[in-house]
């Protein structure tokens, strides 16, 4: 998400280093960074498949997967229905087995605020195509 500071600031890092910002300088903030911030969403680096059954996305502070404000994406509405479509269609017609995964994969960083970002190390699977009466 791309802004540009309106009066000129200072903000502090984890490590205490002071950075400067003056007035009209663009700034660029990664989002997702919330969602793994540990006082916004207990166990944040776990995947809770029910983290959200109960609630809209929305009214969730610090939850903004398509960015937010006026440059919100116009087609988050379509992203939302393929993907759950997708998940559905491979749940309903596959079974999936990890394979041999002794260390959890952690999120490889180089591809911080571009998209989804890969785990650091592959993550075998066997799967199947489910056998389905209809």
């Amino acid at each position: 998400m791309l802004r540009k500071c309106c009066r000129d600031a200072q903000t502090s890092l984890e490590d205490g280093r002071q950075i400067n910002i003056k007035a009209g300088e663009n700034l660029a903030w990664y989002g997702g960074a919330s969602h793994f911030d540990e006082n916004l969403f207990p166990r944040a680096n776990e995947f809770i498949f029910d983290r959200f059954l109960n609630k809209k996305a929305e009214s969730v502070p610090g939850y903004m997967p398509f960015g937010g404000g006026k440059s919100i994406c116009p087609g988050r509405f379509f992203a939302r229905y393929e993907i759950k479509t997708c998940v559905a269609m491979l749940l309903r017609y596959m079974e999936y087995q990890f394979k041999d995964v002794k260390i959890v994969p952690k999120q490889k960083l180089t591809r911080v605020g571009v998209g989804i970002a890969p785990p650091d190390h592959d993550v075998p699977i066997v799967y199947r195509y489910r056998v389905c009466s209809h």
